[in-house]
């Protein structure tokens, strides 16, 4: 056999070597003057993405996926109907898809449908599915009874635990940061957790059975540090719990796998994906274990999914599918291109498939691993990556753990502010989304989503600072709604949902039911930007002062007037003191008297854009308006 570097062909060898001088000299003319940093990027925790990187010589590939093994092509099911969903699982399953994502009514990655959790949906819709020869089930579901039941199904058909690819999907602090808290506590809840791991495992699965999902963060706006923080501090709050539940280390680390979205930015999902098995394979160290490879399944992003020109979405997902492979993930989820606008038909459904079918069948990129291995940018960033989120990961751990820090609301701020530059970006066109902000098509083309009713939603906890919308329920202290802070008599008529109660000792007047329904949205479009209106009020003739309508201190004649007030700025949410903490109403499941936490992800997803233009709709029946939306017109 002839060696490898007498075969290698000098094609180079006739050429000047070039310096990154030559390059910078070369630049600066181009440039005309310009300062070089304009064309140096930031992302949204501020790391700087230069125009050029010198390779990095001494990388080495980090280990994925094994070497030549293509990930799992996933195919979400979703479908409210557990008899359709069966058909579209079959139908994905014979046609190339090797596993099923089972989404359940209000999980994370829900997005307003979802199987219902219970014994006869599941036995429906996993009717006919082979588990025993190696389909892979992935199960994203907000409570463990999901889990049981599952796993009493293969009980019932007689099929060997061991034999199946089951991926539990247990999440109960990602559960509870988007309901925005639990009636327990984690340390109540953590025995709890443990324990049914343990009995599934006692039983023959092999798991994983909990994972650290970053969608939770991804889908509220967050950066990619903060996702990577997030599932950090998330999975080493598991692998405590499991150690305290009498698991082993070396075998609760192997129960524990994470689930990241994918975006269109390619560079920087590459970089989150390949920092998260450095940074987990740090954690395994200071845990005084070998780093072994953990499972990781991707998710294109749904905060990417645009409700204009949703024909797009194709190419935004092909990128991030495209990024998830290359980066060594072990399963990939796209979501079809029509999910902005309702439950996807099977056209869309076929598309999601065949993008992965693509990239694994003819374009071979599961037979490298690690390409990016060497790569100057690439290895950079993700150092970047590595670095910024394991500072994250530490602030958290000082405040006392996962759980702690969503209770003081650290994550919610910081997550809430990173949200509100992506919505400016976008709202400055400074972050171009195609067919939305730039290049729209005014003549689109419809596309076809299925006629399915969503499923019902779970109800938000309104934040410990907020007061009551008529039209929303809740909103901010800071909030730039002018509605009348009070609740709406006929909220429940209308069908709308108000998250605190009317109270009894509001006044039911003619004229207070009519102050208390103006609202000044209606007329934003005829008033300068530069003020606001607020609800009508009573200004007695005699009296300097404004008096609230029907107020019993003053019996002089009155006066409808309209004030005119300098519109504040929109500001995101404030946590508020312990002293207007908002404790469980006496009717829950659980009372304990203690408070709620400051503000939910679901409530980041919705905060800025709370009573503009209608853009977030409650009502239930129009699958197209969920919490989720940010902008008319797409999904942020």
């Amino acid at each position: 056999m002839s060696d490898p570097a007498a075969d290698t062909l000098p094609l180079a060898a006739e050429f000047p070597a070039a310096t990154r001088a030559q390059w910078r000299a070369l630049v600066e003319r181009v440039l005309k003057g310009a300062p070089f940093e304009t064309l140096v990027a930031k992302s949204y925790d501020g790391l700087a993405i230069g125009p050029l990187s010198s390779r990095d010589a001494s990388a080495r590939p980090i280990a994925g996926r094994a070497p030549g093994a293509a990930w799992a092509v996933m195919q979400r099911l979703d479908h409210p109907d557990p008899a359709a969903a069966n058909a579209e699982a079959l139908h994905d399953l014979e046609n190339g898809a090797t596993g099923l994502s089972v989404v359940f009514a209000g999980a994370v990655g829900a997005y307003g449908y979802g199987l219902p959790a219970s014994q006869q949906a599941i036995a429906r819709a996993l009717g006919g599915v082979l588990l025993d020869p190696g389909v892979a089930l992935d199960l994203d579901a907000s409570t463990a009874d999901v889990g049981r039941l599952v796993a009493d199904l293969v009980k019932d058909r007689g099929i060997a635990p061991s034999a199946t690819v089951i991926r539990f999907g247990f999440d109960p602090i990602g559960a509870a940061a988007v309901a925005g808290g639990s009636s327990l506590r984690w340390n109540e809840l953590a025995p709890a957790f443990a324990a049914d791991i343990s009995d599934l495992a006692a039983q023959g699965f092999h798991g994983p059975f909990a994972v650290a999902d970053g969608r939770v963060i991804h889908n509220a706006g967050g950066s990619e540090a903060q996702e990577l923080a997030y599932v950090l501090a998330v999975a080493l709050a598991y692998l405590r719990a499991l150690e305290a539940g009498a698991i082993a280390l070396a075998a609760a680390r192997r129960m524990i796998y994470f689930r990241l979205a994918a975006d269109a930015d390619q560079l920087l999902t590459m970089a989150k994906l390949l920092a998260l098995r450095q940074l987990w394979a740090r954690v395994e160290e200071a845990c005084g274990l070998s780093p072994a490879p953990a499972f990781v399944a991707a998710e294109t992003a749904w905060r990417m999914m645009t409700k204009r020109d949703p024909h797009v979405n194709m190419l935004r997902s092909t990128i991030a599918a495209f990024a998830a492979g290359v980066s060594g993930v072990d399963a990939v989820t796209v979501l079809p291109f029509t999910i902005a606008l309702g439950l996807p038909d099977r056209f869309a459904r076929r598309i999601a498939r065949n993008t992965q079918l693509i990239l694994l069948e003819e374009s071979n990129l599961a037979k490298v691993l690690d390409p990016a291995a060497g790569s100057g940018g690439i290895e950079d960033l993700t150092e970047k990556l590595c670095r910024a989120a394991w500072s994250q990961l530490q602030e958290i751990e000082r405040v006392g753990g996962i759980w702690a820090a969503l209770e003081r609301g650290l994550l919610q701020e910081k997550v809430a502010a990173v949200r509100g530059e992506r919505q400016a970006a976008v709202a400055r066109r400074k972050d171009a989304l195609i067919g939305t902000n730039d290049f729209p098509d005014l003549a689109e083309t419809p596309v076809t989503v299925l006629d399915a009713e969503p499923a019902a939603r779970p109800p938000l906890t309104p934040p410990s600072n907020s007061r009551r919308c008529h039209r929303y329920g809740w909103r901010s202290r800071s909030s730039s709604c002018a509605m009348r802070p009070t609740a709406c008599a006929k909220e429940p008529a209308r069908g709308r949902r108000s998250f605190l109660p009317v109270s009894a000792s509001q006044p039911t007047s003619t004229r207070a039911r009519r102050s208390r329904r103006i609202c000044s949205r209606r007329a934003a479009s005829r008033r300068p930007a530069t003020t606001r209106a607020l609800p009508a009020v009573t200004r007695c003739s005699t009296h300097s002062d404004n008096r609230p309508p029907s107020s019993p201190a003053c019996a002089h004649r009155t006066r409808s007037t309209r004030t005119k007030v300098p519109r504040p700025r929109a500001r995101l949410w404030q946590p508020a003191p312990a002293s207007m903490s908002r404790t469980r109403p006496q009717g829950s499941r659980r009372h304990s008297g203690r408070p709620a936490w400051p503000i939910s992800f679901f409530q980041v997803a919705m905060q800025s854009r709370c009573c503009r233009q209608h853009i977030v709709s409650w009502q239930p029946t129009d699958p197209r308006n969920h919490w989720h939306q940010a902008m008319p017109g797409m999904i942020l």
